[in-house]
């Protein structure tokens, strides 16, 4: 895990935005003379492209895509000039445009003389290339062209970038602005917060867009919002796309229908919400909404639902701290980044699992939100600054690095190998604050990402290596030849980008990266499936060979893992009720009549049969008692996971007193009541949990006195 801020000083940053189709992040800051609420953008990569054509040759090119003329031509038509103090630099060893790479163009020494005429008479079967840095008002920009004869005559190709990745203002100052969401083609930006009332001097909290007010390749926009949702309390983070807009404020969570233009309350009775994200799930939407007391809840809103979904006071989740803006972590929304302002930090919750873990322990200044770039990269805004947080594994000095993010000197016994291992040799045990420092002896399965140093093993001379696999119960070794694709850096492309590679095994013997390649996973070595057949100690072994196939002095290694793909078991009963005052007979387990449980006394007991188990025993369950929605916090249990099928009996509320219908129905006669028992997997592949969980549930509604029946004939 790394921090890198980006060298600019902000002031009062806010929401922020990423958007893939221009690979900017937009974000709310407040700027020079202070002016608050204004729109600025800043460049993933630098140096970032702004814009590329390809055009015959005329009088004169606008080639930052700005509205104003770069390139002219001069008297006699043989020449142009660059205009507004750019300056031209002939490139004549290269001759394509492709060519024109980003090293080449950093290479150019600006300080030195340069003219500004494009000499374009007598060129070349291959064309002439050549770059032009143009000194735009808001940072430097820098063309890379060629021009060239065609069938239909002379023509010009460039490619524009930004350099620098100097944050652009793109938006006039709108006032106490608290988040932002772009529409995909950024031609709208929408934002939540406070701006000026057109009838007074007052301030309306409010969502509003503006709109994007030029088609040149820096948009600028609006001077005026347009509001669309009015009447709030202090709204803060967005969530939804450009038809469908989600906010929450200080109660509630508001959805606004762009096409009917209709506003709805869905979610209410929030103790001053900051934090939303909204995900559409079959017949309906997933909201998940934190409040200021650190209270994160998750609550399922029905599509036609006439009534807002009232939230519980019990949190689903307890964040530790004010937080501040939240953001998926991963593609497949199994995860959550959450800015924790108190603490200075940004957590991660695991939703399948329900950990809460450290991603970033310790902020420059209180964090305002996370925005995720890709599974491995997000953006954080503090209140000064805005970094980019990177997921990378910690990198040692020798060769065999581990698994994923956990390094093999963090897995018990693993690089001593013994010949008769213990139970917890071979187990993931990170030091607290790092990835799943939280859990002892975490055993290993699914796909296992092996991450080796290359730029060492390249400097030791060394040029392959061999990986094989051999569980320890059935001592069948297999070699490892499965392809795995990674992500290498082109600068041939325009723009420059990360290009997608198929590395494969060749005679059974993987290629060491030469240390020029530059790739988005520098330690990656293989991607080992495993399976239930490989469950218990299994031993990796790598060998290194030198340029001639021959073995290397370095190594073999050999690394040691617990292997366990075994489906977490679960089991989970109806809940047994006694009669009048005495203990529910053990053992057997009622029908449901109709749906429906009966009961004659809220004081008759009730006992709950359970069992969660897996062969490692890593882990813990969770049951749960739900009256409706409400979770009915005195009847949680959590526990263990036993290494074999074990029954336990709750009898207990949490005050340890004997558990009783009135516990379940309250001061209802009838009750919807639902028992959940989840058993998280505790399984890992070195970057996450793999789902192996089990989870069991019963819905029942209980009834005081017998359930009636009647006949019905069908019509």
């Amino acid at each position: 895990m790394s921090y890198e801020a980006r060298p600019y000083y902000l002031n009062n940053v806010r929401g922020m935005h990423y958007s893939r189709t221009s690979e900017f992040l937009y974000f709310i800051n407040t700027c020079g003379n202070g002016r608050a609420g204004v729109v600025s953008r800043m460049p993933l990569n630098e140096p970032a492209l702004l814009t590329q054509g390809n055009a015959l040759l005329g009088t004169k090119h606008d080639l930052n895509d700005d509205g104003e003329t770069d390139l002219q031509i001069m008297s006699g038509g043989q020449q142009h000039r660059a205009l507004h103090g750019a300056r031209i630099h002939d490139l004549p060893a290269i001759n394509s445009l492709a060519g024109i790479t980003k090293e080449v163009l950093a290479g150019i020494n600006w300080n030195q003389p340069h003219g500004d005429v494009l000499h374009v008479a007598s060129l070349p079967p291959e064309g002439k290339c050549f770059a032009m840095r143009i000194l735009a008002s808001d940072a430097p920009e820098i063309v890379a062209g060629r021009v060239y004869h065609a069938d239909d005559g002379t023509r010009i190709e460039w490619a524009t970038y930004l350099l620098g990745g100097k944050p652009v203002e793109v938006t006039p100052a709108y006032g106490d602005m608290r988040d932002l969401m772009l529409s995909e083609d950024e031609n709208e930006i929408f934002l939540s917060g406070l701006i000026e009332s057109n009838n007074d001097d007052s301030f309306e909290a409010c969502v509003c867009v503006v709109r994007r007010a030029n088609d040149h390749a820096t948009p600028v926009y609006g001077l005026k919002p347009k509001t669309l949702i009015t009447s709030l309390m202090d709204p803060q983070q967005l969530s939804g796309d450009s038809e469908t807009l989600y906010v929450v404020d200080e109660t509630s969570v508001w959805r606004l229908d762009r096409t009917s233009n209709t506003k709805t309350e869905i979610v209410r009775e929030l103790s001053v919400g900051v934090g939303l994200l909204v995900e559409a799930q079959g017949g309906g939407v997933t909201v998940y909404v934190a409040d200021r007391s650190g209270a994160l809840h998750v609550l399922e809103v029905p599509d036609g639902s006439s009534e807002p979904v009232t939230v519980s006071t019990e949190a689903t989740y307890q964040l530790g701290g004010v937080p501040g803006f939240m953001s998926w972590a991963n593609e497949e929304h199994t995860a959550i980044y959450i800015a924790n302002r108190d603490a200075n930090s940004v957590m991660r919750l695991d939703l399948p699992t329900g950990v809460l873990s450290t991603e970033l322990p310790q902020c420059p200044t209180a964090p305002w939100g996370v925005e995720m770039v890709s599974s491995q990269e997000a953006f954080v805004s503090c209140d000064t600054e805005i970094g980019i947080l990177a997921r990378k594994i910690r990198v040692f000095d020798e060769l065999c690095l581990g698994i994923g993010l956990v390094p093999f000197q963090h897995i018990t016994a693993s690089a001593v190998n013994p010949a008769v291992p213990g139970p917890n040799d071979g187990k993931a045990n990170t030091p607290a604050g790092y990835y799943f420092g939280e859990y002892d002896d975490l055993p290993f399965g699914g796909t296992l990402s092996l991450m080796l140093n290359h730029r060492k093993a390249w400097e030791a001379g060394i040029r392959y290596y061999r990986i094989s696999a051999t569980p320890l119960g059935t001592e069948k070794t297999r070699i490892i030849t499965n392809r795995f694709t990674d992500l290498r850096w082109s600068d041939a492309l325009l723009p420059p980008c990360f290009e997608t590679v198929d590395t494969t095994s060749n005679q059974k013997l993987f290629a060491i990266r030469p240390p020029e390649e530059t790739w988005y996973n520098p330690h990656l070595a293989a991607q080992i499936a495993t399976t239930t057949a490989d469950n218990g100690h299994l031993v990796l072994k790598i060998e290194f060979f030198d340029a001639e196939g021959k073995p290397s002095v370095h190594g073999p290694f050999e690394r040691l893992l617990l292997i366990d793909n075994t489906r977490y078991s679960s089991r989970l009963f109806l809940p047994r009720i006694g009669v009048d005052a005495t203990t529910p007979p053990p053992n057997v387990h009622p029908a449901l009549n109709c749906g429906c449980l009966s009961y004659t006394s809220k004081d008759q007991l009730v006992e709950i049969d359970y069992g969660a188990w897996q062969p490692q025993a890593s882990g813990q369950y969770t049951l749960t008692v739900k009256r409706g929605n409400l979770l009915i916090s005195e009847l949680t249990q959590y526990g263990q996971v036993t290494a074999g099928e074990v029954l336990h009996t709750k009898k207990l509320t949490s005050a340890n007193v004997p558990m009783r219908v009135g516990h379940l129905v309250g001061n209802c006669d009838i009750a919807n009541i639902v028992i959940t028992l989840s058993v998280p997997s505790r399984v890992i592949d070195g970057f996450g949990f793999i789902n192996l969980s089990a989870q069991q549930s019963s819905s029942f509604t209980l009834v005081n006195g017998p359930v009636g029946h009647s006949n019905w004939p069908s019509p």
